[in-house]
């Protein structure tokens, strides 16, 4: 079964996304901070095809997690979604493309997630 794990703090937004998750037949793991992600990640047990995960986390930042993440040698290929709700200019938005597959504006739309679970099964 494919893992799927969700770096969010915002309970609404992990409850959305990991109930399309489950419906679609993933295994969803889910982190509220940076430290809890990386506690998930380093256990070996553990093996993610695509990873969500927020800009603005309670200890740390989205992306600089995503950039150590891809960093480590079996996640080097793994999918990464961003998940924000702020808007980026064009130089951010470059930068952002290097580390994540794509981007999912808050509030999420349910059919952006369902579109996108489809295309990666």
């Amino acid at each position: 079964m494919r893992s799927i794990l969700i770096v969010e703090d915002n309970l609404l937004t992990v409850s959305l996304i990991k109930d399309i998750c489950v419906y679609s037949g993933f295994k969803v793991l889910v982190a509220q901070t940076c430290t809890e992600a990386k506690r998930i990640l380093k256990n070996k047990k553990n093996f993610f095809t695509v990873i969500f995960m927020d800009m603005n986390l309670p200890d740390g930042i989205g992306f600089d997690l995503a950039i150590e993440i891809k960093k480590m040698k079996r996640y080097k290929r793994v999918l990464m979604i961003l998940l924000t709700g702020e808007s980026f200019i064009d130089s951010q938005y470059s930068k952002i493309q290097t580390v994540f597959s794509g981007i999912m504006q808050k509030p999420i739309d349910v059919s952006q997630v369902i579109t996108f679970l489809t295309h990666i099964k």
